[in-house]
């Protein structure tokens, strides 16, 4: 019964609303009562249009069109659209009033619902132009929700997946043991395993050729704090970003910001074991950043809200949202066998990326007079976006291997990483030393003392190629064990 009231008012509409100034009637085609009725009706859109000018013109700006501002006054057939979206996000609010959404999802649910609102519109002026039937909002809105429905987070659940039993690998390959705080804070499994299940480590990557550590770490995870961070991570960007770009879109952002981020890590910092996927969720964060920016414009005006919630407000959500995740995310990246530098280059991959991949859907209507030297400036951005991915990953791979292992920032090994409490100086005082995932398991030489025949100088291998000889005073232990406990304090202090 709705619909058929609407389609009625749609009908009375066809001819009330269709006549417009930039289109031509033919007079031997209507008849003059329908020329009259017609101009009555047009001079009441007239009115309309001045009264609601100051209205109209602001939602146009929010919606990016720029036909208002070229002319004097809007067509009458902008006007209808507007007056129709206007309709829509009316009905959308008091439809799905006691709908909420939090974070990312709510987001982009915003900016989906405009999207179908606006293209409802613009359907409805077609099919008014054309004397088609009319669609209701109701049966489009459900067209719409029936195609989301069809979308399904595989990359987002087959990670999840993935990460649960690379973890649970890593665990029983370390005799299912936690090691304590002091050599990996993220309560996981020891250095040495890291390893042998394909953890970076620059000197395997170069040496010996082990080419596929640029690309294990993204599904290993250094503990149960660093895993649980990107599961909830995943499932809160990667699944909401999944659901508006596709699957095929969010699985590229991932891998080419995780791979591109390892290979900016093995090259800046070579001494370093990396393990986790930071640099594909900073990517896929970067992209949610860059939609934000781009729909600005849609996020503060008040007609497009979808609730009269009494929560939080829009804007302060999801930049409360986003701001959170990327704290917590670099706060754990100054821990050892994580790496703020792979999330500093996951996220510029993934700006770049979503720069240049990414479907700018144009929302707006057919009359806002989009000229083609607009679109222009666009491709461009979008082709050099696409050379800076290509040239930074390949001109950083023949790098890495041109350097073979060697450092190239010494600051930045030390900036990179921060030993907690950093405002003690001891070692034995500090819960976690940065230097300790590089010092484990380092070599030295016991040199003997001729004259009273004890082991008082020890020669130490530096993990940066370097040796230094250590004397152990007066008194130094004689008991092999005790020695080897020492070496991890005696490399942190003299290497």
């Amino acid at each position: 019964f709705q619909e058929e009231n609407e389609n009625k008012i749609f009908h009375s509409s066809l001819i009330s609303l269709d006549y417009s100034t930039d289109e031509e009637c033919n007079s031997n085609d209507i008849s003059t009562f329908q020329k009259e009725y017609w101009d009555s009706c047009t001079l009441e859109v007239e009115k309309f249009r001045f009264k609601n000018q100051w209205e109209l013109e602001n939602l146009a700006f929010h919606l990016c069109l720029d036909s208002w501002n070229e002319e004097k006054s809007m067509q009458l057939s902008l006007v209808r659209r507007l007056r129709d979206f206007q309709f829509a996000r009316s009905k959308r609010l008091s439809k799905y009033e006691k709908c909420t959404y939090w974070g990312v999802f709510r987001f982009y649910n915003h900016i989906l619902s405009i999207r179908n609102d606006v293209n409802w519109a613009e359907n409805t002026e077609t099919r008014r132009i054309r004397r088609e039937q009319y669609m209701s909002w109701e049966k489009y809105d459900y067209i719409q929700k029936e195609k989301i429905k069809l979308r399904r987070p595989y990359l987002a659940s087959t990670l999840i997946l993935m990460f649960f039993f690379v973890y649970m690998s890593s665990l029983a390959g370390n005799n299912w043991n936690i090691e304590p705080i002091s050599i990996n804070p993220m309560l996981g499994p020891s250095r040495d395993v890291l390893i042998q299940m394909g953890a970076k480590e620059t000197d395997l990557i170069v040496n010996e050729k082990n080419w596929w550590r640029l690309f294990s770490p993204i599904i290993l995870h250094a503990g149960i704090i660093h895993f649980l961070n990107d599961i909830v991570s995943l499932s809160l960007v990667g699944y909401a970003l999944e659901y508006f770009h596709g699957t095929y879109f969010t699985s590229a952002t991932f891998f080419i910001s995780g791979i591109g981020g390892n290979i900016i890590s093995a090259l800046i910092l070579p001494h370093q074991v990396l393990a986790g996927a930071s640099g594909g969720i900073s990517g896929m964060t970067a992209v949610v950043i860059f939609d934000v920016w781009s729909n600005w414009s849609l996020l503060c005006h008040p007609g497009f809200e979808l609730t009269k919630s009494k929560e939080l407000s829009f804007i302060f959500n999801i930049t409360w949202f986003l701001f959170l995740t990327v704290t917590v995310r670099f706060m754990l990246g100054f821990s050892p066998f994580q790496d703020n530098l792979c999330n500093l280059a996951g996220m510029m991959y993934g700006l770049l990326f979503g720069i240049s991949a990414m479907k700018y859907y144009a929302i707006g209507f057919t009359d806002s007079h989009t000229r083609k030297w607009k679109s222009m400036p666009l491709t461009l951005i979008k082709c050099l976006s696409a050379a800076c991915i290509v040239s930074s990953i390949v001109i950083s791979s023949v790098f890495l291997y041109a350097k073979k292992g060697d450092t190239v920032c010494h600051w930045c090994e030390k900036a990179m990483c921060v030993s907690f409490p950093p405002w003690e100086e001891l070692p034995s005082k500090q819960w976690w030393q940065c230097e300790n995932s590089q010092c484990i398991g380092i070599s030295a030489d016991a040199i003997m003392n001729e004259s009273n025949g004890a082991y008082d100088v020890l020669r130490l291998y530096c993990p940066y190629g370097k040796s230094v000889s250590v004397f152990l005073g007066d008194e130094p232990p004689q008991d092999e064990a005790e020695l080897r406990r020492l070496l991890p304090d005696l490399c942190h202090i003299h290497c």
